[in-house]
């Protein structure tokens, strides 16, 4: 045995055992509660124990079990035994109150703390807890922080730490959660896993730790358009754009207008990272020539993609607006409204009975019989010099107009559509569109010697209008609006006039 040992062995028995006194005569009690502590490993660490009163031959005794149950003394009073050089005690209020430091903590200084009055069975026992911070101690792939993979192939990344309590470990991308444990394993790459991944190390004691890997997945290009239909006005310039997201990023794209092998010139442009290219094409003066579709592609040595864009300027979103019921047994008044980016030059209103409340069911088809007319009527503004053209700050500009169909059969069904048009040509008919005469008897109030005029410039000028409406195809800053009735023969004669103040081209 050790002269060490032999001393504490010795000196045990001397402060233990009481002289001549019982130990339970003794009524000092403890004012200091139980403490439990927990401290990271090289930081000091301190215990009270306080009691109401001592004895003279009393002293307070501090002993230390480990996790094992083996108990040795530490001191007696300030008095520190040999081999426990890391703590040290201070006595205060002669004896009764006593604080143990200790200066560095570690793995062999955890266990309880016993303090106790000797010569007394109380005592107070006490709790350390040495903890150790995480940390990251290996890492795969250990020699760069940034990862490459092809897409759909598999990849692996691993995190290995240490501490007391054992580290928990968490894999997270922008905040989410991905999963847990040392091993982030992805079986098939694709677009979402590229970017910042991040595993973090926590058991608790101290703050968490991090260490953060780039994923960059290779993969071919997609392409993203705003619009496969972009509309513009006669004479303006277009610009397409697609939206290649790739990695590389793309490097050869290529424009072409379908149906023609000539490539055309556009621009590249990057928008931001990640491999997002901007490839642009502008058309410039819009006209009939020029419309069409267009075609982008591009290419990265991964993969190749492209996406058709067309061009158009004609009429859009025609529709008949006015009820299905008419007013009259032998007039009928037509609303519609049509949008375009370009000036409106003329609408073809397309007519026939359906069903005539005088015909059977099996003879409505005798208009069939008859051979198509057509005439062609010019439609002027109300009043003279009056802008009739929409706010062009309107992104899609409404044109509205109305015409009066005459000469109709009473309780009859009529399908009707319309189809304008402007300096591109002509938009699709409107499907069609039925509406039905009042019963007879209820005919429309004769036109006022205002109306009687008007109407007679219409149709007093037959074939020159026709004409006219050709001419202003051709040269759409003439302004004025022609309007061509396709009228189908059926038994009664069709005429067709036109309200001069609802064709203003309203916004």
């Amino acid at each position: 045995m050790t002269p060490a040992r032999i001393f504490r062995t010795v000196f045990a028995a001397l402060v233990i055992v009481a002289p001549s006194v019982n130990s339970d005569s003794s009524d000092s009690t403890f004012t200091s509660s139980p403490q439990v502590k927990r401290t990271l490993r090289g930081q000091p660490v301190q215990f009270e124990c306080h009691v109401t009163r001592l004895e003279s031959w009393q002293a307070l005794i501090w002993r230390h079990i480990n996790a094992l149950g083996v108990d040795t003394i530490v001191a007696s009073g300030s008095t520190i035994v040999s081999g426990w050089d890391s703590v040290s005690v201070v006595e205060q209020d002669n004896g009764r109150k006593n604080v143990l430091h200790i200066r560095s903590a570690t793995f062999d200084l955890e266990g309880s703390y016993v303090c106790s009055i000797s010569g007394s069975s109380q005592m107070q026992t006490n709790r350390l807890t040495v903890n150790v911070a995480a940390s990251i101690v290996a890492t795969v792939p250990d020699d760069s922080t940034v990862v490459e993979v092809t897409q759909g192939h598999r990849f692996q990344l691993r995190c290995i730490a240490e501490g007391k309590p054992e580290p928990t470990i968490t894999w997270t991308k922008q905040g989410e959660t991905l999963t847990r444990g040392e091993n982030l394993t992805v079986t098939s790459a694709g677009r979402r896993d590229a970017g910042s991944v991040r595993c973090s190390a926590d058991n608790g004691a101290g703050n968490p730790v991090f260490k953060e890997f780039e994923v960059v997945v290779r993969y071919g290009p997609l392409v993203e358009i705003e619009s496969g239909l972009i509309r513009g006005a006669f004479g303006t310039n277009v610009t397409l754009e697609c939206l290649f997201d790739s990695y590389p990023p793309v490097t050869d794209v290529t424009w072409y207008r379908e149906g023609s092998f000539d490539q055309l010139e556009g621009r590249l442009s990057t928008n931001g990272a990640n491999g997002r290219v901007v490839a642009r094409l502008t058309i410039t003066a819009l006209d009939r020539e020029n419309t069409g579709s267009y075609r982008c592609s591009g290419s990265n040595g991964f993969g190749s993609t492209s996406e058709i864009i067309s061009v158009d300027g004609l009429p859009f979103d025609l529709r008949i607006t006015s009820s299905t019921e008419g007013l009259y047994s032998d007039q009928y008044t037509v609303s519609w409204e049509a949008k375009s980016l370009s000036p409106l030059l003329e609408t073809d209103i397309r007519f026939s009975l359906e069903q005539n409340a005088d015909v059977s069911e099996d003879d409505s088809n005798v208009t069939d019989l008859f051979p198509d007319i057509q005439r062609t009527l010019r439609v002027v503004p109300a009043a003279a010099g009056e802008d009739r053209t929409p706010n062009r700050s309107d992104p899609d500009p409404v044109y509205r107009q109305e015409a009066v169909l005459e000469d109709l059969s009473s309780r009859s069904t009529y399908r009707i559509s319309l189809r304008s048009g402007n300096a591109f040509g002509f938009s699709n008919w409107t499907e069609d569109f039925r509406f039905r005469t009042a019963e007879e008897g209820n005919k429309a109030p004769l036109p006022t010697a205002k109306d009687t005029t008007q109407f007679k410039s219409h149709s007093t000028e037959g074939d020159q209008t026709r004409s006219s409406a050709h001419q202003r195809n051709k040269n759409s800053s003439n302004g004025a609006l022609g309007l061509r009735c396709i009228l189908y023969p059926i038994p009664s004669l069709f005429l067709v006039q036109l309200i001069p103040a609802a064709v203003l081209l309203i916004k």
